[in-house]
C-alpha cells in the first residue's frame, strides 16, 4: 500500500486524520474549513514529495497513454484508409485462395489432359445441327464460383490459356476436319462445297461464340475473330490481372495485417486471433466437399450449429485450433474440462490441405481493422478512466473521504474502512439523491466523470501501480458496448484518477495560490501533463501542463473544429 509518510504527533493536515479527539479541529473539518497545526520545530513534507511515487507513476502512465493514443491514431488515419483502398482494388477476390483458385482455371481450365474431354465432371457437349445432322462439340463445363463475400458468379468456363495448343485446338481440329471430310465426299464436285464447309465453320465459330457471350454470334463468319486466338487472349488477360494487380493487392493486405497485428494491445486479457471455424468446406462451384457435423462436432447446448455460437457467427480459435471462448471459459471457472479443437485435414498422401480445404480461416482484414480500431478506443479509455473495471475505487470516493462532507457519510460508512484518507476496500459503495420528491439508489464506479484510483493498485499484487490489464471483448465481432466486466475485479489507477488526486491534494495542501501554481507546472514537466479537462486525441501535444489555465474554447474548438 503507498500510504503517505505519518505526520508528527500533534500535527493536523488536511480534513481527514483518524482518532483526533481535538474539538476545534473536528469541528472545523465538518465546516469544510482547513486547518494546519504543527508543533514547534517540525516541518510538514512539500505535497510534491509526498506525493512524488504517485508524479512518477502518472509520468509512466502518461507515457503509454501518449503510446496508445498514437498507434490509435495510426490506426484511424492510416491503416484503415489503406486496407479500403486495397479493399475497393480487390473487389470479390478477398481472399488468396479463391484468386490462387480462378488464376489456376485461367491458365489450366478444369481439362488437363485429352482423356478428361470424355469426363462428364469436366466439361459438357454441344450439339450443333448441321445439314440435318447432330454434331457433338465439348466446351469446358459451366461451373459456378462462390466468393468469399458472398457473392456468386454462375456459369463460368475456363478453357485454360495453356492449354489451348494441346487440348483443344486438336479437339476442335478434329471435329472440324471429320466434317469437312464427310461432306467433301457427299458433295464431291458440287459447287456448294464451300457454302457447306464455311456452314461447318459458322457452327464452329457459333460455339465460340456461345463461351463467351453465353449465346451464338449471329455475325461470325470470320474464323479468326472468335476462334481460339480470342478466347485464350482473354483467359491470357485474366492470369495477368490476377496475377499482376490482384496478387499485389493481397500482398499489401498481408502486409497491413502484419502491421495492424504487430500494434494491437499488450495488457489485455481477452485477446483475438480472428481465425474462425468454417463450418462447411465448399468447393469453388459452390458445391459442398465436408462439413465439421460429420468429424463428430456436436454444439454446445445454445449455440447454433456446429461451429457457431450462441449468436450465431463463427466460434474463434487459437493459433492450434482449440476454441478461444472454451479457454477463456475455463480460465474463469466457468466450466471445466479441456477446449474443443478443431479437426486438422489431410489428404490421401498423408499431406496437410491448403488453408481452403480447412475448417479455420482468417477473416478479412477489412473486418479485422474495424473490430481493432473499437479495441484499441476500449483499451484507451480503460487506461484513462477505469471504466472497465467496475469493483474498483474512484478519485472522488477518495476526494470526499478526505473532505468530508457536514451529513458525515464517510464515518457513517467507512471508519473501520480508512486510514489516514486511504480506503482500503470497495464496501458499502451506494449513496442516494433526491431528485424532486424522488430519492434515488445509485452505486459508485468508475466512469469518464468519475474515474477509477484505487490504492489497493500500489500493493505488491499490482506490481506497485505498474500491473493492469483490461479485460477486452470476449467475442470479435462485438463492439465495447458488450463488454464483460463481472469478471474483472481488479483495482485501477487510471491516468484521469491519478491526475485528478494528484491536482486535489496540491491545491487542498498548498499554502497560496503562487506555491499551488509552481507546483502543478513542476509535476506537469515531470509527467508531460496531467490527464485533466477536455482535450483531443492527441498525445503529448494535448495533455493539460496547467490546471489553473486552461483555455477551455481553444480546446473544445481543436476537438470539434466546426
Amino acid at each position: 500500500m503507498a500510504e503517505e509518510p505519518k505526520q508528527p504527533k500533534g500535527s493536523y493536515r488536511g480534513r481527514i486524520i483518524g482518532g483526533s479527539t481535538n474539538f476545534v479541529k473536528d469541528m472545523l473539518n465538518k465546516a469544510g474549513a482547513r486547518f494546519h497545526y504543527y508543533r514547534t520545530g517540525e516541518l510538514e513534507l512539500p505535497v510534491t514529495k509526498r506525493l512524488k511515487p504517485m508524479i512518477l507513476l502518472l509520468g509512466r502512465r502518461m507515457k503509454a497513454l501518449d503510446d496508445v493514443e498514437n498507434k490509435f491514431k495510426y490506426l484511424l488515419n492510416k491503416l484503415v484508409p489503406e486496407v479500403a483502398d486495397v479493399y475497393a482494388e480487390l473487389n470479390q477476390y478477398i481472399s488468396m485462395d479463391i484468386l490462387d483458385y480462378e488464376k489456376r482455371l485461367a491458365t489450366y481450365g478444369l481439362v488437363e489432359s485429352r482423356g478428361d474431354l470424355n469426363d462428364p465432371n469436366k466439361v459438357d457437349t454441344e450439339i450443333i445441327k448441321i445439314e440435318g445432322e447432330d454434331v457433338e462439340f465439348k466446351v469446358p463445363k459451366a461451373i459456378q464460383i462462390k466468393y468469399p463475400d458472398g457473392y456468386v458468379q454462375e456459369n463460368v468456363r475456363y478453357f485454360g490459356c495453356d492449354r489451348g495448343e494441346n487440348i483443344w485446338a486438336p479437339h476442335y481440329q478434329e471435329k472440324v476436319n471429320k466434317i469437312c471430310d464427310k461432306l467433301n465426299v457427299e458433295y464431291r464436285g458440287e459447287e456448294n462445297k464451300v457454302k457447306r464447309i464455311n456452314a461447318i465453320r459458322r457452327a464452329y465459330n457459333d460455339i465460340i461464340g456461345m463461351i463467351m457471350t453465353s449465346g451464338p454470334k449471329e455475325d461470325a463468319t470470320d474464323f479468326s475473330s472468335v476462334g481460339f486466338e480470342t478466347i485464350f487472349r482473354r483467359e491470357k488477360d485474366m492470369e495477368s490481372y490476377l496475377s499482376g494487380l490482384i496478387r499485389g493487392e493481397m500482398e499489401k493486405i498481408e502486409s497491413l495485417k502484419q502491421e495492424l497485428f504487430s500494434k494491437l494491445p499488450k495488457k489485455i486479457k481477452y485477446k483475438h486471433t480472428y481465425r474462425v471455424i468454417r463450418p462447411v468446406i465448399y468447393n469453388a462451384d459452390g458445391t459442398v466437399e465436408d462439413t465439421l457435423s460429420s468429424h463428430r462436432w456436436n454444439p454446445e447446448s445454445g449455440e447454433k450449429g456446429p461451429g457457431l455460437d450462441e449468436n450465431g457467427m463463427p466460434l474463434e480459435v487459437d493459433y492450434e485450433g482449440k476454441v478461444l471462448i472454451d479457454k477463456w471459459d475455463i480460465e474463469d471457472g466457468i466450466k471445466t474440462g479441456s477446449p474443443r479443437e478443431v479437426p486438422t485435414r489431410v489428404n490421401n498422401k498423408g499431406e496437410l490441405e491448403p488453408p481452403h480445404k480447412q475448417f479455420v480461416y482468417e477473416l478479412p482484414l477489412l473486418d479485422i481493422v474495424g473490430w481493432v480500431a473499437s479495441e484499441w478506443d476500449s483499451y484507451r479509455d480503460d487506461l484513462r478512466d477505469g471504466r472497465w473495471h467496475p469493483e474498483s475505487l474512484t478519485v472522488m470516493e477518495y476526494i470526499m473521504a478526505r473532505n468530508k462532507a457536514l451529513n458525515n457519510e464517510w464515518d457513517k460508512k467507512r471508519v473501520s474502512e480508512r486510514s489516514e484518507g486511504i480506503l482500503v476496500s470497495p464496501k458499502d459503495r451506494e449513496y442516494k439523491m433526491k431528485i424532486e420528491e424522488e430519492e434515488i439508489a445509485y452505486e459508485r464506479k468508475p466512469t469518464e466523470f468519475s474515474p477509477a484510483f484505487d490504492m489497493r493498485g500500489f500493493s505488491d499484487e499490482f506490481e506497485k501501480g505498474e500491473k493492469w490489464i483490461h479485460i477486452g471483448r470476449r467475442y470479435y465481432y462485438m463492439d465495447s458496448s458488450n463488454i464483460r466486466t463481472d469478471k474483472q475485479k481488479d483495482p485501477m489507477i487510471s491516468t484521469r484518477g491519478l491526475s485528478m488526486y494528484i491536482i486535489d491534494r496540491i491545491c487542498r495542501e498548498g499554502k497560496t495560490i503562487k506555491d499551488i501554481h509552481r507546483d502543478l507546472q513542476s509535476v506537469s514537466k515531470i509527467t508531460g501533463g496531467f490527464d485533466f479537462g477536455p482535450r483531443p486525441l492527441g498525445g503529448f501535444s494535448s495533455f493539460c501542463k496547467d490546471p489553473l489555465n486552461i483555455d477551455v474554447d481553444s480546446v473544445l474548438k481543436s476537438i470539434n473544429p466546426s
